[in-house]
């Protein structure tokens, strides 16, 4: 779901799937999540997968998923810590996809999280040619209507934040090198 220009140059450069998951395992249980592993473009849940076979593989596939927020610190982002029930994780995603498309168009987004416990980070991504200020007042304006999705999708507040604070939504704004922002 995270699309955004350099990561999908990248991702396609690699002929990687736009979405992707990391899984971490104990190596007792590597027998079961080969099993996992196999079945799953057999079942469409996936198009492509890789398996580490060293730990330095496994530091690359994990500095990848660390990377993100570097990655899209140059799109100005607006961040939500949002977290639903895991089970309503799929329509509250479809949910405020629908209400920034709808709202705001021009607007990508990039989700990542931790799919297992429900906490998604949502990264709202300043279009190029947008007024910081015009794009700071959109996002504001759209996160009492998230906030009120999270609440429907049976939320709970992501651990030491209270649901709707001003410590949970930050818009980003970083120069490049030898400019000011």
């Amino acid at each position: 779901m995270c699309v955004f220009d350099s990561a999908r140059h990248q991702l396609e450069r690699l002929a990687w799937p736009v979405a992707s998951v990391v899984v971490e395992f104990d190596a007792e249980e590597e027998a079961g999540a080969l099993g996992a592993f196999e079945a799953a473009p057999e079942s469409g849940c996936a198009t492509d997968g890789v398996m580490s076979q060293s730990e330095a593989q496994a530091n690359a596939l994990w500095a990848l998923r660390d990377g993100i927020s570097e990655s899209i610190a140059g799109f100005t982002p607006y961040k939500n810590d949002l977290a639903v029930r895991v089970s309503a994780m799929p329509a509250f995603l479809k949910e405020v996809d629908h209400i920034i498309g709808s709202s705001y168009p021009a607007f990508e987004v990039c989700w990542f999280g931790h799919i297992g416990d429900g906490n998604l980070h949502l990264n709202i991504l300043k279009p190029e040619g947008l007024a910081l200020a015009a794009f700071q007042t959109q996002c504001k304006d759209l996160s009492p209507r998230l906030f009120k999705a999270v609440q429907r999708h049976q939320a709970a507040s992501p651990p030491n934040t209270e649901l709707g604070s001003p410590s949970e939504t930050s818009c980003v704004s970083r120069a490049a090198p030898g400019k000011s922002s």
